[in-house]
């Protein structure tokens, strides 16, 4: 293993939350066991149902998460870039995938089996409930979206994503605050499961109502917060 990704692995492992509670000689156990994996963009890393004995760090790259619904839609579940870790259930449970995991980038990926991680895990209790609590917190996150899917209008939650862009990576234009979508509307469309058609009809509407204005390479600026948060918030 290169030494320059050595130290990348181990600033992951002593920073994560699933691994940070571990000793520095925990952390060098797990370290010298792992494997590196590279991917190419678009090819897939699991597949619902595969079988899971490990996880991956991701140290380059960035990949999706998805599922298909009932209705034939494709969700996007959540994008993960460097620094983040994708599989982590089956390091508890050994379960199969609960979702697809495809590599929207060419990636770097540092592999760790369940068998290594287990027994550490079992003889450490402080790491324990720190697991326990970075899985809580992932699964609500993903209740709150499956949530939002089954009871809010595709606008709701359109105007929900646009905001908590503007909140996350906004910046001060002249006439709003200009974001970035950061991903294609067809991407946008799967995470919100909905089409891109639909996505598209909703933002030239509110662009013709001056909520909002379109820019070139995925990027919008915001003229009329309040009408956004209308529509975001019916009930408020």
């Amino acid at each position: 293993m290169k030494t320059d990704e050595s130290h990348k692995i181990e600033d992951l492992l002593r920073q994560h939350e699933f691994f940070k509670a571990f000793s520095p000689e925990e952390q060098q156990t797990l370290l010298q066991q792992g494997q590196l994996r590279s991917f190419a963009p678009g090819e897939v890393i699991f597949q619902l149902g595969d079988e899971g004995t490990y996880c991956f760090l991701i140290l380059e790259g960035c990949v999706r998460v998805h599922l298909s619904t009932p209705d034939g839609k494709n969700l996007l579940v959540k994008r993960l870039q460097a620094g983040e870790i994708v599989g982590e259930m089956a390091l508890l449970d050994g379960k199969p995938r609960s979702a697809n995991i495809t590599a929207e980038t060419a990636g770097r990926f540092f592999r760790l089996e369940r068998s290594v991680f287990l027994p550490m895990l079992e003889a450490n209790p402080v790491v324990g409930l720190a697991v326990m609590k970075a899985l809580t917190s992932r699964l609500r996150a993903t209740t709150f979206l499956l949530e939002s899917i089954a009871l809010q209008s595709l606008p709701e939650r359109l105007a929900q994503y646009l905001l908590q862009l503007k909140d996350n990576h906004g910046e001060l234009s002249g006439s709003g605050v200009k974001v970035s979508l950061e991903i294609r509307q067809s991407d946008i469309a799967d995470h919100l499961a909905s089409s891109r058609e639909s996505v598209n009809k909703i933002f030239n509407l509110w662009q013709q109502r001056g909520y909002i204005a379109l820019l070139p390479h995925n990027a919008c600026i915001i003229k009329d917060e309040d009408a956004l948060l209308r529509i975001a918030h019916p009930a408020a």
